[in-house]
């Protein structure tokens, strides 16, 4: 049997938490627990490190609590959706000179973008065989290398618009799960989306935006909103969020700043049968 950790029976500083289960039944995702637990009660890493070690049911493998300890941190680390006021003066003299949606598809690089399959898009946009996140749904997604992919995509509908670092991750509650902000990699795209205004409308916004950042895509929802796909990989996080509030003016939803958010998968397919379009592509964006 564990002996209980000397430095809890001497403090009995450290907070609350579960019993670690048998070995084999669970000591991974406890370990995550108890780092999360202490980290936010403000005990040290090398405490951590070393209450873990002697309240195990079996010997941790190399670096498994560090490894805990920066997904809690990843975690804690998530920045808060930016709130910005919309620039109707802005929005209205961008909507009167810009492109509409026809004008917009006929500048497209690519001229005949409908004609590629989902799988042929997701080889182009990620590198190499990196983990792609997908899903069918919200509720039920995976996280596999992306030759795994290729054939599948057609009928799915959602996607994470930069790769996954690791196969699982760890949600914000400590569930462990394949769809989460603590296993999602650097940013590699980011999606700009409007929920208010015409197809065309939003295509001006689109083109705008264009002129700032890089335009790889645009794919249609399958209902009513446009969406761009940004090539920002190894551009600093400030001027990418610069850009972003820039677009949140514009109108664009908030929700997207989020790596890990689900987005359409170019010419996917919704869940009511409609085809997720794309109507612009450059894949000359991408480095």
């Amino acid at each position: 049997m564990y002996q209980k950790s000397k430095a809890k029976s001497e403090s009995g500083s450290f907070p609350k938490v579960k019993d670690c289960p048998p070995a084999g039944q669970g000591v991974h995702y406890w370990v995550f627990h108890v780092v999360c637990t202490f980290t936010k009660a403000g005990i040290s890493e090398e405490k951590i490190s070393g209450y873990c070690e002697e309240e195990a049911t079996r010997t941790l493998q190399p670096d498994e609590v560090k490894n805990a300890i920066g997904s809690c941190k990843n975690l804690r680390k998530r920045k808060s959706r930016p709130s910005i006021k919309l620039d109707q003066k802005l929005i209205k003299k961008i909507q009167r000179t810009g492109p509409s949606l026809v004008k917009l598809i006929n500048t497209s690089p690519v001229k005949t973008p409908t004609e590629l399959s989902a799988g042929r898009y997701v080889d182009i946009l990620f590198p190499d065989n990196c983990l792609i996140c997908c899903g069918a749904s919200s509720h039920t997604f995976a996280t596999r290398p992306k030759n795994e992919w290729f054939d599948k995509l057609d009928r799915l509908q959602f996607i994470v618009p930069s790769p996954m670092s690791e196969k699982m991750g760890f949600t914000k509650s400590g569930k462990p799960s394949s769809h989460t902000l603590s296993n999602t990699g650097d940013r590699r795209f980011l999606i700009v989306e409007f929920d208010d205004g015409t197809l065309d409308e939003q295509s001006a916004i689109l083109h705008d935006l264009g002129t700032k950042f890089p335009l790889t895509l645009v794919v249609y929802s399958g209902s009513k909103s446009l969406h761009g796909w940004f090539y920002v990989q190894g551009l600093k996080e400030h001027h990418i969020r610069e850009f972003f509030n820039y677009a949140c003016k514009l109108g664009a939803d908030p929700a997207t700043w989020t790596k890990s958010q689900f987005v359409r998968i170019p010419n996917g397919k919704r869940k009511s049968g409609e085809r997720q379009t794309v109507h612009y592509f450059n894949p000359n964006t991408i480095k």
